[in-house]
């Protein structure tokens, strides 16, 4: 039987309800719980006509991206991974899928990481007295690591569906499979050149916005690959976000720390640094530009201008400025020239992105900072930074006098 007058009404209200929430960015606010619960009931006894109608996957669905934005990856990959069984021709879907799957680990992380105070995250052991005393600094999360011991812990395959970078790889493979391998949309085509793609339950993407779902699908398959040891994978994405025309500047930015890493680990250092470039870094906009249309354009070209698309909610993420971005670049660049043993080099370049930085600063910009001073001779200066937990303090010139400002920091301290 059909369920009463009033219960579809009130279904209704509360789905609209949940739009509006969502639309004004209160995301949290979530009120399909009930009419999800409602949808949920035995589906034998009703006329054919009411099954057709059922909207369960699509409040699933609708549910999923606000667990999502709202910070709740584990609850939003479970809701998600139900649509994606009636709805699996849409790439949208299959990226999202695979965007909860990285916030699930890189919230595992973040909790592994904060089981400890910050001071005594850097050193994990002290043993031996007088000249033979010995420090054994903590290793810092290591996501490949971490995605290893999730898989053990599940007991299972990387084709099970689990909240791991595994299966994220295979649902970005799915979504670059289904969006169409043609050239991206440049100033002389007009928006319709690319083929529309179905997006079901939505609209299906056309114009410009299949190559933003590509380029986001490439960015995130650069870095899954990064994170799962498999550099040639993150290096090929990269390379092919990068040549990507009307790129946005935040994910050129990604583009370019993601190959820079990749290169390294291939042991192509020199080609690395041509990708650390701070002054490179000008727009960390994941919005990007619309394409230029021609003369018989004028009309479409009106209404984006008079209706321009939304947006959406916008998502509290690292780096939150340029300079932190550029100090993201500086900081690499630091790590690359303690490779190639330019401790000199390293040194300022850490120093400059220590500026830039938020207090207090990274763990890992103490611990390179202390590592610099070791590779230097300057055992006491090492020493001290371990101690502050701080890389280079004000004042303290390390590299023209480290022992002796050590020394002097230390006769303050105490």
């Amino acid at each position: 039987a059909t369920p009463p007058r009033k219960e579809k009404y009130f279904a209704c209200l509360l789905r609209s309800q949940d739009i509006v929430t969502f639309t004004i960015k209160v995301i949290g606010l979530s009120l399909s719980l009930p009419l999800i619960s409602a949808a949920a009931t035995p589906l034998s006894g009703r006329p054919l006509g009411v099954l057709g109608v059922n909207c369960r996957h699509v409040i699933l669905y609708n549910l999923g991206l606000q667990q999502l934005y709202a910070g709740h990856p584990t609850a939003a990959f479970d809701s998600l991974l139900e649509v994606v069984q009636v709805y699996h021709t849409n790439p949208r879907l299959w990226l999202r899928l695979a965007e909860a799957c990285i916030a699930a680990q890189a919230q595992m992380e973040e909790e592994r990481s904060q089981k400890k105070r910050y001071k005594n995250t850097l050193v994990n052991e002290v043993f031996g007295k007088g000249l033979h005393r010995k420090l054994v600094v903590a290793p810092m999360p290591n996501s490949v690591c971490s995605s290893l011991q999730d898989a053990e812990a599940h007991s299972q395959s990387a084709a099970m569906p689990a909240p791991t970078l595994e299966f994220a790889a295979i649902c970005l493979s799915n979504a670059k499979f289904l969006l169409p391998n043609t050239p991206p949309v440049v100033s002389d085509d007009p928006p319709t050149s690319t083929p529309p793609v179905p997006a079901p339950p939505g609209p299906p993407i056309q114009g410009h916005s299949v190559s933003s779902l590509r380029c986001y699908v490439l960015a995130c398959q650069a870095y899954v690959s990064l994170g799962l040891g498999d550099p040639v994978t993150s290096l090929a994405s990269s390379r092919e976000l990068l040549a990507t025309p009307l790129l946005s500047g935040g994910l050129r930015f990604l583009g370019q720390v993601y190959s820079a890493e990749a290169l390294v680990l291939l042991g192509r250092v020199s080609e690395a640094m041509t990708h650390l470039t701070p002054e490179s870094v000008v727009n960390i906009s994941v919005s990007s530009p619309k394409p230029v249309l021609k003369d018989s354009d004028s009309e479409t070209a009106a209404q984006l201008s008079t209706h321009p698309p939304n947006a959406g909610p916008q998502v509290h993420q690292f780096p939150e400025s340029l300079s932190q971005a550029r100090a993201v670049m500086l900081f690499n660049t630091a790590a690359v020239f303690c490779i190639t043993r330019d401790n000199d080099k390293a040194r300022k370049a850490l120093q400059e992105a220590v500026k830039l930085l938020p207090n207090p600063p990274p763990p890992q910009t103490v611990l390179l900072s202390a590592y610099i001073e070791l590779m230097s001779g300057n055992t006491a200066a090492a020493l001290h930074l371990l101690k502050v937990a701080h890389p280079y303090p004000h004042g303290m010139d390390f590299q023209k006098k480290p022992r002796k400002a050590a020394a002097t920091y230390l006769a303050m301290k105490h």
